[in-house]
């Protein structure tokens, strides 16, 4: 589980924002992040198991290195390597962004979309 939650600091992503209330247009905010807090919770047998737990904080800046602001995400095992996760972007000046969904922890791959579910200032009303 901390390699997994590591790994999701460090890949950082993409977050496509629709119908802000000052957005007239959708807009793509990718990012990068560095872990700078996670912890794991470890329940039933030892090593990932349904109902494990892990959180990170994530500093995340812009692909050019300008400071965005922080990530905070928790996701819970599930069956598989199938986790349901909850992120939460606090874009410095601008509001809140949002998204819970399900996330493969199994693939080769550590790139996944989630829901965006609501936002906050600049990100009011988003979805997507």
């Amino acid at each position: 589980m901390a390699v997994a939650a590591g790994l999701l600091g460090l890949i950082g992503g993409t977050v496509a924002a629709n119908a802000g209330t000052d957005i007239t247009s959708p807009e793509i905010i990718t990012t990068v992040g560095t872990t700078v807090k996670d912890k794991s919770v470890d329940i039933g047998k030892r090593g990932p198991t349904v109902g494990d737990t892990f959180a990170t904080t994530v500093d995340i800046k812009s692909t050019t290195g300008v400071d965005l602001g922080t990530e905070r995400t928790q996701c819970t095992l599930g069956t598989g390597r199938w986790a349901t996760c909850t992120g939460a972007f606090d874009i410095t000046g601008r509001g809140e962004i949002v998204g819970t969904g399900m996330v493969n922890f199994g693939s080769e791959s550590l790139d996944f979309d989630v829901p965006i579910t609501g936002g906050t200032g600049d990100f009011a009303n988003v979805r997507g």
